[in-house]
């Protein structure tokens, strides 16, 4: 029989609180804040339908991502709004079909962040709506933005029912992230 004396027994709990302090310490110590990103894309064609890539740099658009770079742990794409901050044209022109898509910025892993179909323009006008996100699109964008160089495309494609097309339409992405800076 094994006898253990109290200095022993005190020795051993000692030892497992810091085990399971050290494994809790990295999460206690996490880091998280909330932005918004915003981003326009501004239409305009003489024909009914238009693409427009632009390429964002987290990093420089972002304090809070330019600050944490390689500490950050997750980011997560908590909502997304839009709205139109200009439209010229008809009261009748609408969005036939519309899509969102993110990339890496070699075209790579190209995912839809969201579709829209039947949107009227005009009533778009300073009215901002949640934007129906498919999670494949917001999964891709979060790795995106997690992960240096902290880039990515953003690809707007729109057909609408008349021409010629002259709006800008706006995007309000609000993102959580989380970072250790024990990392």
């Amino acid at each position: 029989m094994i006898k253990t004396t109290k200095p022993t027994i005190l020795l051993l709990m000692a030892a497992m609180a810091m085990l399971w302090m050290q494994s809790c310490e990295s999460d206690v110590l996490d880091i998280s804040e909330s932005f918004t990103y915003e981003n326009e894309f501004t239409v305009y064609s003489t024909d009914t339908v238009s693409t427009i890539v632009q390429t964002v740099d987290m990093a420089a658009q972002s304090s809070i991502i330019n600050e944490y770079g390689n500490k950050i742990k997750s980011i997560e794409v908590t909502g997304v709004t839009y709205w139109l901050v200009m439209h010229q044209g008809s009261d009748d022109q609408k969005i036939v079909e519309a899509h969102l898509q993110v990339s890496d910025l070699s075209d790579q892993g190209i995912a839809t962040i969201a579709t829209v179909t039947d949107v009227n323009l005009s009533q778009m006008v300073d009215n901002p709506q949640n934007l129906p996100v498919q999670q494949g699109g917001i999964d891709r964008m979060e790795e995106l933005i997690k992960n240096s160089p902290h880039s990515f495309k953003l690809t707007y494609t729109n057909a609408c029912n008349e021409a010629p097309l002259d709006f800008t339409v706006k995007f309000r992405y609000t993102i959580k992230m989380t970072a250790s800076p024990l990392k």
